[in-house]
């Protein structure tokens, strides 16, 4: 992949852009390309212009992504524009359609306006809805695809399709949606309820993620799956091997919760993915369980780029 790309397309294209900018974690090196189309043509554009193995990674709020120091190869491509919006079906007024680049925060308010009970789980998700049914999020008892309809998706060949549900084989934190398929919009089939009833149960789920997770701090959200192996959750074996109180660098996990890396200043990509790898191990040593990682790590690091 060349500079050329930038006069084959007609998509907004940002070379060399430091992914730091877009992660929560607030760290990352470069990617080659930042795509952010702004409307369907444009993204047409780009994959039209892309070479079968140039690496393309989709990212969305970037709430659950560590990105290493060294270099992204390939294109990362941003929806936003025309794929940030909710709307109720006009045929079928218990269906709310979302756009991939909305966030997950705004599709529960844009729920509860319009009366509709199912996704109030997704006040306590930062993330895109895109990520979300990518990785079937969930909290608080809710997860992604318990009210999901369909997902309309553009493979890289340019074919638009719709998946359903029983396709996909979603499961604690992961689907089968196909890694090479952009996720554009989402329909789910909700019930009419008191939009006053919706958001006091809102309140109550914001409550206790405040209560219970790190707030105003550069973080991923869980950075382990629960275990489906054990009883025991990620954090209390974190905690078993004094994951609360450990840090490397300026990175941590969270007093508060102990599953939730945290950038607590200038860290690197290293120091939190060293921190979170010596916990792993040492939960792997004495529970004999392996702690799978639930945040997404991209990426090459910084001696591995300079080779």
């Amino acid at each position: 992949m060349t500079q050329n790309l930038l006069h084959q397309t007609s998509c907004p294209l940002i070379p060399r852009a430091p992914l730091r900018e877009h992660t929560w974690l607030g760290v990352g090196g470069p990617a080659d390309f930042l795509a952010q189309p702004q409307n369907q043509e444009q993204l047409l554009s780009l994959l039209n212009a892309l070479e079968p193995s140039t690496p393309l990674h989709i990212i969305g709020a970037g709430s659950n992504l560590l990105v290493r120091d060294g270099d992204v190869k390939g294109v990362v491509l941003s929806l936003k524009g025309s794929w940030n919006y909710t709307r109720i079906d006009p045929l079928n007024p218990h269906i709310l359609e979302v756009g991939a680049a909305t966030t997950d925060m705004n599709t529960a308010r844009a729920a509860r306006n319009a009366g509709l009970s199912g996704l109030e789980f997704m006040i306590g998700i930062p993330g895109t809805i895109g990520g979300a049914i990518r990785m079937n999020a969930g909290c608080f008892k809710g997860e992604t695809s318990q009210c999901l309809l369909d997902v309309s998706t553009l493979s890289r060949d340019g074919t638009f399709h719709t998946l359903y549900p029983d396709q996909l084989q979603f499961a604690y934190r992961q689907s089968q949606i196909p890694h090479d398929h952009i996720i554009l919009k989402a329909r789910f089939s909700l019930q009419h309820d008191d939009p006053e009833l919706i958001q006091e149960r809102m309140k109550v789920i914001s409550k206790e993620r405040q209560k219970n997770q790190p707030q105003a701090v550069k973080t991923s959200g869980s950075t382990f799956k629960n275990p489906t192996s054990s009883h025991l959750r990620a954090w209390q074996l974190i905690e078993g091997v004094g994951g609360r109180e450990r840090s490397y660098g300026n990175a941590q996990f969270s007093h508060l919760h102990c599953n939730f890396l945290i950038n607590n200043g200038n860290a690197s990509a290293h120091e939190l993915e060293h921190l979170a790898l010596s916990v792993q191990k040492d939960v792997l040593n004495t529970s004999g369980i392996a702690l799978e990682w639930e945040v997404i790590r991209w990426g090459l690091s910084q001696e591995e780029t300079s080779q």
